[in-house]
């Protein structure tokens, strides 16, 4: 609870398919994944497609996270993430890889999670998304797995590693640098 986790390890190890267990868009061939009591997952995908179909339209996006949102207040909530006017009512397959993942953290801001699971998620953000990023994870009470390539992330925002190797998954204390050390 309110552990912050990267999974590590080479491509093609299986770190996506833990991140999708984790967030309950697959199911385990073997075995049970067994959430904690009153766990919210909101989860961004390295690939949007995947969670977010490409002919919806933002609002409803946003709306469908929280049923209780007008589509004024949907609005709004777009605004913040940088979808102004009429972006709004833009199909998701239009948008740039960049507005696709600020489109997913929107997302996940309606839905109001208590467990982040982010595949990639600085895969498309520039110097400044990317830090702005970081510093709303550091800051995030609740707990948050990430997948990521980008050391310097998971330096900043991982307190904790778990390493995705050949038929083995490993827990570290520590951040990137302890497990580093470790190995």
């Amino acid at each position: 609870r309110g552990e912050h986790v990267a999974l590590v390890g080479f491509n093609g190890m299986g770190k996506t398919t833990l991140a999708r267990l984790f967030a309950g868009t697959r199911a385990p061939t073997e075995g049970e994944v067994i959430l904690g009591h009153k766990v919210i997952p909101g989860y961004v995908s390295q690939e949007i497609s995947e969670t977010i179909p490409p002919e919806r339209s933002l609002v409803n996006v946003v709306r469908l996270e929280d049923a209780s949102l007008t589509e004024a207040s949907a609005r709004t909530l777009l605004g913040a993430f940088g979808f102004s006017g009429d972006d709004a009512f833009k199909a998701v397959g239009v948008l740039s890889g960049g507005e696709k993942i600020r489109l997913a953290f929107a997302r996940i801001y309606a839905a109001k999670p208590n467990m982040l699971v982010l595949d990639e998620p600085t895969t498309h953000l520039d110097i400044n998304g990317r830090r702005a990023l970081e510093e709303e994870l550091v800051k995030y009470e609740g707990t948050v797995i990430i997948v990521s390539h980008d050391v310097e992330f998971v330096r900043a925002v991982a307190e904790n590693i778990i390493e995705v190797a050949d038929n083995v998954v490993r827990k570290f204390p520590g951040g990137y640098d302890d497990f580093r050390e470790r190995q």
